[in-house]
């Protein structure tokens, strides 16, 4: 019997936090609790011996209890090795729009890979043992040899999923790609024309919902609608929406990158001031609450990136993942790895200057985060902490927020 790899042990105030970073999934015990637990396991857990002798029935009851409890969330025991089946593939950098809150811009001038060499890639991912697969941008369907593209991909992968902005669906197109994809996922980010305009441009939301109707047309109903958090949008009004148009919705961070950058005093700061407030409710369900089984709204930062998925960016590099195409997380080129299946099965990717740097983010590793005793309970994902550090924003928001979870947290 032994802890997970990597398990994230907390400690504050006499109270112990054990994180598993796989599921997000956490348990809080007094710290005398934790010891004894502790030393169960690093005994191999002589459950049947005499390790629970000293203890009244009582205790015993209790600590059994949560050793089922840890075994459940996967902090003991957990077999789990790193495996890569998905990949997110950026087919192309170009765009038909100039979304105004757009972090992928910073890959838009990106020569776009040839048809030959996108092929190339697919192969190689299906040797890698990738069985899911899906095509984002720029705009996907932009391609020319789009249609050439995703019928060899259809070939190759269990699952075929596609990320298109939606203006180019067409009656042309739509049994296409009904035909030959699992899921797509349309962005809007917003709730009607007026704050989808305000990012997207000018009749794009009315595009969007003609290729949602296009689609229930075609009898296609896996449709994901996804709008990015900013400060036209309303989270409730767009939840709204997809109830209206019989879609999955996807709330997306606002990623301060490319021209999310540039215009992050309009579209990010208004709702970042609130993430602090947002922060303070969830840590109210914390303080109450001494175990999440990973629910995703009260779990601690989790990330998939290098244990189930990875990112190919426009320039065939290995990345992270969307938000992390970034210069520094550059890992290696598709095009120079000779054995696939070697690099992937002998985890070779790890021997990057961009893994590195993506492991050093992590709020167990980073330097403005380790130290930190609610560190993994302050965002829940890896990326928006690394790029509001980046930005600046980081310390206001330990500033407002840091000192009031822990209370809750710890109190």
């Amino acid at each position: 019997m032994e802890f997970c790899k990597n398990i994230r042990v907390l400690k504050e105030n006499q109270k112990v936090i054990l994180s598993n970073p796989g599921n997000g999934a956490w348990i809080k015990l007094n710290e005398e609790v934790y010891e004894i637990i502790n030393g169960y396991v690093m005994n191999d857990g002589q459950y049947n011996n005499t390790f629970f002798d000293d203890f009244n029935n009582e205790d015993k009851e209790y600590l059994k209890k949560v050793i089922n409890i840890i075994k459940k969330i996967g902090i003991v025991d957990f077999m789990s090795e790193d495996c890569i089946t998905r990949a997110d593939f950026a087919i192309t950098s170009l765009c038909n729009l100039k979304c105004r809150h757009c972090c992928n811009s910073v890959m838009e001038n990106n020569k776009e890979p040839a048809s030959g060499e996108i092929i190339f890639v697919l192969n190689k991912l299906h040797k890698a043992g990738i069985n899911r697969l899906c095509f984002t941008g720029g705009e996907p369907l932009l391609r020319d040899d789009f249609s050439k593209i995703a019928l060899t991909a259809k070939e190759l992968f269990i699952k075929l999923d596609l990320m298109t902005n939606g203006t180019l669906i067409s009656k042309d197109n739509v049994a296409f790609l009904c035909n030959n994809f699992n899921s797509i996922n349309i962005s809007v980010d917003g709730y009607d024309s007026y704050s989808c305009e305000k990012i997207r441009g000018k009749g794009v939301f009315d595009k969007v919902v003609n290729a949602i109707n296009l689609l229930h047309e075609n009898n296609y109903n896996n449709i994901l609608l996804s709008a990015v958090i900013n400060s036209y949008n309303d989270t409730g009004k767009f939840y709204e929406l997809c109830d209206s148009l019989k879609v999955t919705p996807i709330v997306r961070r606002y990623a301060p990158e490319g021209r999310g950058f540039e215009n992050e005093k309009e579209l990010f700061m208004p709702g970042f001031n609130m993430e602090c407030d947002k922060k303070k409710k969830i840590v109210d369900y914390i303080s109450t609450n001494n175990i999440n089984y990973g629910y995703s709204k009260y779990a601690t930062t989790i990330c998939n990136a290098f244990m189930g998925s990875v990112y190919i960016g426009s320039d065939l590099y290995i990345y992270p993942c969307g938000a992390l195409n970034l210069p520094e997380f550059k890992c290696d080129n598709m095009r120079e790895i000779n054995d696939i299946k070697i690099y992937f099965n002998n985890k070779m990717y790890k021997n990057s200057p961009g893994y590195k740097k993506y492991i050093s983010i992590k709020p167990e590793n980073a330097s403005y985060c380790k130290d930190c005793s609610v560190c993994i309970f302050c965002n829940d994902c890896p990326s928006y902490l690394y790029l509001y550090k980046k930005n600046g924003y980081l310390d206001k928001y330990c500033i407002e927020c840091k000192e009031y979870m822990k209370r809750k947290i710890y109190g």
